[in-house]
């Protein structure tokens, strides 16, 4: 970042974090598109098999951490679904109460698309230590979370 001009560095980091963020959903597309995926697939099954078991969310936690409308949700979850990757809960009337889980399909899935990313991390991050990965990984989370608090 440049710091002759210190309005523009705002604009900078955010550009800077665009186009890292472009470069991450690319590769993330290439693998979940091996597997008959879209991105947006990917993030709700990811999101489920990070909330650890019973890899379950209700919809609007899902909608809350990919920053999906409901509508877009409801779209990727029907689709999800029709694949047999999740399972709604029956019973509740509300499909927004409809807790999402991930079937043993879709547990299978995204343990398959995880240990095909691995080699992709080194491609992605190959250029930052260990160390400095975390301290990277670190940093964002704070941000994300004093963000997300106000």
């Amino acid at each position: 970042m440049s710091s002759e001009n210190p309005e523009l560095s705002i604009i900078e980091l955010a550009n800077e974090l665009s186009r890292a963020n472009e470069h991450l959903k690319q590769l993330l597309a290439k693998i979940a598109g091996i597997h008959g995926i879209q991105k947006s697939d990917f993030d709700v099954l990811t999101a489920l098999y990070r909330s650890g078991e019973p890899y379950r969310l209700a919809p609007r936690e899902l909608s809350s951490q990919l920053l999906f409308s409901s509508g877009g949700l409801t779209k990727v979850l029907h689709r999800l679904t029709d694949a047999g990757l999740v399972l709604r809960d029956e019973g509740a009337t509300d499909k927004r109460q409809k807790g999402v889980s991930l079937s043993p399909l879709g547990e299978h899935v995204i343990k398959v698309l995880c240990d095909q990313l691995q080699p992709l991390q080194q491609q992605a991050f190959g250029s930052l230590s260990h160390r400095q990965l975390q301290q990277f990984q670190k940093l964002l989370q704070r941000l994300l979370s004093d963000w997300d608090n106000n």
